[in-house]
């Protein structure tokens, strides 16, 4: 039916219109396949309706939230590899609108992906030797060492389609009560041989009858054969599930099976589901009757045009000479005596026509596809406000489906994440080159382990924003202009997915990513390893510090830190209270900033007036650079004495406008704050308080 084949007879399949015999007077049967139009306006407003797939960490922790977004971006990664949003998806929806169900198997095949770092280093050095799992050389009976002859490559995730007639499911209910299905694929023998070469003498060349979906019947094969995958999944009688790959002559592959998630690899995507019954239906079982008769009419309507539309003479016999009449004008001969005459009759009747159009509606209305979504408006409906309350009526009766369309988007997504981290290794370098450089630091945080964990990653429908471009770029912009306060410029590109390029990623963005990633090390470094994190003169320290701060606010701080990290945070956020006073003194803007916020200093107290310069509070005595070093920014007022510690006289009063020269280290590099605050060795601004 989606084909158009509606008729029987092979004329309605096959185009005879090359053979010998006369085909003048057939008439070939139409079939206005209206299943076929439905079926793909259905499934393209399932895609449509892309659910907002976004992977989000349990908690604030910044390890999750890196992992949370670099598994959003290797999902991305993945189906773009695989062109599930071009191709499996119309694939997945058409299918079950043509079968009543579709399969999509997601799994794990170690002959994708690119080639292996490691055998890409050992091909340099010559013949790879093939290892065993303790790392010594294989070796065959006679002792020869085997090599590795074809490119080892690291895997990847794959999509495999089924029809609904090449999976066979458990007996049950409901879908949720399967434990195990086959799944049948057909297979060269002779690719068979190569992939399992020790069962290969036992892989037999049988006669097989495979279905032809193309001629629409068995046809017989000599070199291939049906294989069968038994999948069972973790239940309290087998545990660790089972995979077992078979043929009609020999068992292929027997193993526990391979994926952590336990469940079967696949998901499963119906049309029409009847209570108490397993097997999904297609919409084909309610209207394909509507649709034929609807075809029949058509036909009937067809041979009444041919029939009795062209004018006919009616003549007695033998009373005209028939060459001389039009060849365009059917003559009928009768016996008797009556005069000839041009006669027309009517074709159709007009109840023919509107029980036609009624047919057409009624199979609309129950495939749930009205005439607004086909272009075809209501008559004496112009208005925009009355099209769109109907095409809002369509979608609601479109709604049931939707839900489970999105259902089955977030499994898809949860299982390709569970397959991933099973396989993924991090020492192919694969994060690096699907994160890229934008974000190619969030490799240092990230841990393939959270690929597998479900608690520490959600697959969840978030964002209400349209999916056109247009709508959600006007949506976003009329949201910033009615909520000024509550949306931030690098909130805004972010939501208009312009913040991957480095075009739109400002420094403020770059120095809140920054500064997380500093709270995530100094919870893991201690002592010296800590004072590496020292900040610098030229970050944005205003950034920083709000970054800081807000995590010395939560519970976890408080109260599960131990000591030494607490005291790493502290000299950490003193530092940049530092450099913040600093710069306040010369940079009148940037003090009104600091005046706005209420908690500032936090842990840095300012040198009172008559200070010297450079004195750290809570310090027995002024601080110095290291030798051969200029001074840091210090809170130097005009007509005060300068460091004493540099040493030599004392230096000219200094104008507070003067700009101070940069501070320079002998590589040419700036130092650290810890050695620029620390001429002493008994003096480190990351011990004081």
């Amino acid at each position: 039916l989606y084909k158009g084949i509606q008729y029987q007879e092979v004329e309605s399949r096959i185009d005879a219109r090359d053979r010998g015999s006369d085909r003048s007077a057939f008439i070939r049967k139409v079939v206005a396949n209206h299943l076929y139009d439905l079926t793909k306006n259905r499934a393209s407003r399932l895609i449509k309706f892309k659910p907002a797939v976004a992977i989000l960490p349990t908690n604030d922790e910044f390890s999750d939230k890196v992992a949370a977004r670099s598994c959003e971006m290797l999902l991305d990664h993945i189906w773009y590899q695989n062109n599930f949003e071009g191709q499996i998806q119309l694939n997945l929806a058409t299918h079950a609108m043509v079968l009543g169900e579709s399969y999509l198997f997601i799994c794990w095949d170690k002959d994708q992906g690119d080639i292996a770092p490691s055998y890409k280093e050992a091909a340099k050095k010559g013949r790879v030797p093939m290892l065993d799992e303790n790392g010594q050389q294989v070796k065959d009976p006679q002792g020869n060492a085997i090599y590795v002859d074809k490119p080892v490559r690291i895997g990847d995730v794959v999509y495999k389609l089924h029809l609904a007639s090449e999976v066979l499911p458990q007996r049950k209910q409901k879908w949720e009560d399967v434990e195990y299905l086959f799944q049948i694929d057909t297979c060269s023998t002779d690719k068979l041989r190569v992939m399992y070469p020790k069962a290969a003498a036992k892989i037999k060349d049988a006669d097989t009858q495979i279905y032809d979906y193309e001629k629409m019947e068995l046809v017989p094969t000599r070199r291939e054969t049906y294989v069968y995958t038994f999948w069972h999944k973790s239940t309290t009688g087998l545990d660790k599930g089972r995979k077992i790959v078979f043929t009609d002559d020999v068992i292929l592959e027997n193993e526990e099976l391979p994926y952590s998630h336990g469940e079967l690899p696949c998901v499963r995507f119906t049309d029409v589901e009847y209570p108490g019954e397993l097997r999904g239906k297609s919409f084909y079982e309610s209207i394909k009757s509507l649709t034929g008769t609807y075809n029949n009419l058509t036909n009937l309507i067809v041979r009444n045009l041919v029939l009795v539309s062209h004018p006919k003479w009616m003549v007695p016999a033998g009373s005209v000479a028939l060459d001389r009449l039009g060849n365009d004008v059917t003559v009928v001969q009768f016996k008797g005596p009556q005069a000839p005459q041009l006669a027309v009759a009517q074709t159709t009747p007009p109840e023919v026509y509107n029980f036609r159009q009624q047919l057409k509606e009624e199979f609309q209305q129950i495939s749930g596809v009205f005439g607004v979504s086909r272009g075809e408006p209501p008559a004496g409906i112009k208005a925009g406000v009355a099209l769109q309350f109907l095409s809002e009526q369509e979608s609601e009766r479109y709604n049931e489906l939707v839900l489970k369309w999105n259902e089955t988007i977030k499994q898809i997504a949860k299982q390709t994440l569970a397959v991933a981290g099973d396989f993924y290794d991090e020492d192919d370098k694969r994060m690096v080159r699907v994160l890229g450089k934008n974000d190619g630091w969030m490799t240092k945080f990230f841990n393939t382990a959270y690929l597998s964990k479900s608690y520490d990653v959600r697959v969840q429908n978030t964002s209400a924003l349209p999916k056109s471009v247009a709508a959600r770029t006007q949506t976003l912009l009329d949201l910033n202009a009615q909520f000024p306060d509550q949306f931030t410029g690098e909130q805004v590109i972010d939501m208009l997915d312009l913040a991957q390029s480095d075009k739109f990623i400002d420094m403020a963005a770059q120095s809140v990513r920054t500064a997380e990633a500093e709270n995530e090390r100094l919870q893991e470094l201690k002592g010296q390893m800590a004072e590496r994190l020292t900040p610098e003169e030229y970050e944005n320290h205003l950034m920083h510090w709000r970054v800081h701060t807000k995590f010395m606010q939560s519970y976890a701080f408080k109260y599960t830190m131990p000591p030494e990290v607490k005291q790493a945070f502290q000299d950490h956020v003193m530092v940049h209270e530092y450099f913040m006073d600093a710069q306040a003194a010369k940079n009148p803007a940037f003090a009104a900033e600091l005046a706005k916020l209420p908690m500032f200093p936090l842990i840095y107290v300012p040198p009172t007036k008559g200070a010297i310069p450079g004195m750290m509070p809570g310090m027995d005595g002024p601080m110095a650079p290291p030798p051969q070093q200029s001074p840091l920014p210090s809170f130097q007022s005009q007509g005060m004495p300068a460091n004493p510690l540099v040493g030599g006289e004392a230096q000219a009063p200094v104008n507070q406008q003067q700009a101070t020269p940069p501070v320079a280290s002998q590589q040419g590099k700036t130092p650290s704050v810890g050695k620029q605050l620390g001429g002493s060795p008994a003096i480190k601004p990351t011990s004081a308080r």
